[in-house]
């Protein structure tokens, strides 16, 4: 997946410059950036939440104008909350033609919530299940926006395994503050800096241009 031409205005100020992003059909693409440098509305444009008249993505050289129509390409789980809150968890599981079972057996701390509607579940809980939901749903790619946001740190091991296991046969974009926990299962590394997007050749540049401090470890 290429998207081009990726430029972020409100009104007069301009928040990124005309840029392009690819995301491999597997592996995790991570995006870093400062807070309000546009990761979340890239994310946005790229499932058709913006109106970004400009942006041009293309799936193996193929142009898609409305690529979130299209059914088994991508999945998108932003910051906010994305599904009805009276479905159940086996529902869900249904509605993204997940076998339960499958799911249950590889995620057992879910069982016993199968008929629980999701606003019966904790913030934490519930955004821990849409997650791996979108992570093992048979899509081309999953596009995450602060997975590990207001996760329980015993579970964010759930996640990094779940897309570690996906990678091999999807293409993740995700974009978390967690940088660490984002680096430790990244491929292809991005990073907007001065109104850009830029491919990053090794994770120390996010010293170099000034997204972490000296000395950081990484």
């Amino acid at each position: 997946m290429v998207i081009e031409n990726i430029n972020i205005r409100y009104g007069e100020n301009i928040i990124l410059k005309p840029s392009t992003l690819s995301v491999s059909s597997t592996g995790v693409t991570s995006l870093l950036g400062r807070n309000g440098t546009g990761k979340t509305s890239i994310m946005n444009s790229i499932y058709g939440l913006n109106d970004a008249k400009d942006i041009i993505i293309s799936f193996d050289g193929v142009v898609m104008k409305r690529p979130y129509v299209n059914a088994g390409l991508l999945n998108y789980i932003g910051q906010k909350k994305c599904h009805p809150d009276f479905l159940t968890i086996n529902r869900v599981l249904n509605e993204y033609s997940i076998t339960s079972s499958v799911f249950y057996n590889k995620y057992p701390i879910f069982m016993s919530d199968q008929w629980s509607r999701l606003d019966e579940l904790s913030y934490g809980f519930r955004r821990l299940f849409i997650i791996l939901v979108a992570i093992e749903a048979d899509v081309r790619y999953t596009i995450l926006d602060e997975p590990f946001s207001s996760i329980m740190p015993v579970h964010n091991e759930l996640i990094i395994s779940a897309i570690r296991s996906a990678s091999d046969r999807k293409g993740l974009l995700i974009s978390d503050h967690q940088f660490r926990t984002l680096l430790s299962v990244t491929d292809k590394l991005y990073l907007i800096f001065d109104q850009h997007v830029k491919l990053l050749n090794s994770h120390s540049e996010l010293i170099d241009y000034g997204y972490l401090s000296k000395g950081t470890s990484l």
